[in-house]
């Protein structure tokens, strides 16, 4: 015996299925809930895990890309160094 489907989903098909009315004005359309709203309590846990580990990501790459800046600017320290003290070295 298959599942049976559930409510929502054929009433959001019959909704789709209705042809656009054109008369309609911004006012007379309901406000769109958020997707948040629109998600399971697992869902939303699921999102908020993955919001976390790409704000963790985020920042790592961010502290990455520093410390590489940091030593490229150390880098480029010691060599405007080196080539200033050179010319001044007599041959």
């Amino acid at each position: 015996m298959p599942k049976a489907n559930k409510v929502g989903k054929s009433r959001i098909n019959a909704k789709s299925d209705k042809p656009n009315d054109s008369s309609k004005t911004t006012d007379d359309v309901p406000t769109l809930i958020s997707k948040t709203q629109q998600l399971s309590r697992g869902q939303k846990k699921k999102l908020a895990k993955r919001q976390q580990y790409e704000a963790r990501m985020k920042m790592v790459n961010n502290s990455l890309l520093l410390q590489s800046h940091r030593s490229k600017k150390k880098s480029d320290c010691l060599l405007s160094g080196l080539s200033s003290a050179l010319p001044s070295v007599p041959s």
